[in-house]
């Protein structure tokens, strides 16, 4: 059996990343250069808009590719806690008897199991492993991960300019799948500069030309097409560079 490595889920997401920038890019100077009807501008709010909802769906993608290799790459501490669990059910259950009389003994998971195994152990309804926060991803990440790949999740989500770019683009890809008044006012938190004492919004130099503090966000394809100041990169560009930074906090 090959040996998982969490590298190979990671250059693909990278690679894939630079290829959507490439794309966009081409794809956005054709319609500049080709189109010059009313419709133009929309026309490119809608590229920028495509590209940020993309990313922030193959960075949920990413993530669950990621954390399943990790596991299987280092996968002692996941199986103890999982034998754990099973042993503790058949217990509580009262059905050792059956156990027995069925298998002969005890029931024994894999001590190396396949990349499919440690999806249906950890999500048997067989959807994407999916993480609601940054706090939530160090959690599971600290639960199920040997410490060489919980550590580089943990340093991510512990660096206040790195997570907020994260909670940043999951805020961006919900405003634009639900369009709610909820998600853009969470967008709306999410690109103010954060105050001191927080853990809502923007922080880090790194970051400035992601924030926009002086007017709230009515369209969130204005606030992504647009240019920070000073800044030859627009905003949706900056987030896929930023991301692709992030990520490969998570190389070994």
């Amino acid at each position: 059996m090959p040996v998982a490595d969490p590298n190979r889920p990671l250059d693909a997401f990278v690679a894939g990343v630079i290829e959507m920038e490439s794309r966009y890019s081409d794809t956005y100077n054709a319609v500049s250069d080709h189109v010059k009807n009313p419709r133009r501008l929309q026309l490119l709010k809608g590229l920028a808009a495509d590209f940020a909802f993309r990313l922030g769906s193959e960075w949920e993608l990413f993530q669950h590719r990621w954390h399943i290799v990790a596991v299987t790459a280092s996968p002692e501490k996941f199986i103890d806690a999982q034998q754990g669990s099973l042993d503790g059910g058949i217990r509580k259950a009262n059905v050792d008897h059956f156990v027995k009389l069925l298998h002969g003994g005890p029931l024994i998971l894999p001590a190396r199991p396949k990349q499919s195994e440690v999806e249906a152990l950890i999500d048997p309804r067989g959807f994407n492993v999916t993480f609601d926060s940054c706090e939530t991803w160090m959690t599971e990440a600290a639960r199920d991960l040997d410490a060489t790949y919980a550590d580089k999740v943990r340093g991510i989500v512990a660096t206040s300019p790195d997570s907020c770019v994260l909670d940043l683009l999951k805020a961006v890809r919900n405003a634009l799948a639900h369009g709610s008044g909820g998600s853009l006012s969470r967008l709306n938190d999410m690109v103010r500069e954060r105050p001191a004492g927080e853990k809502v919004g923007l922080t880090g130099s790194v970051n400035d030309g992601l924030k926009r503090d002086a007017n709230k966000i009515r369209d969130v394809a204005v606030y992504i097409h647009g240019h920070p100041p000073g800044s030859s990169k627009q905003r949706v560009q900056k987030l896929a560079q930023r991301v692709r930074e992030i990520a490969e906090q998570l190389r070994v």
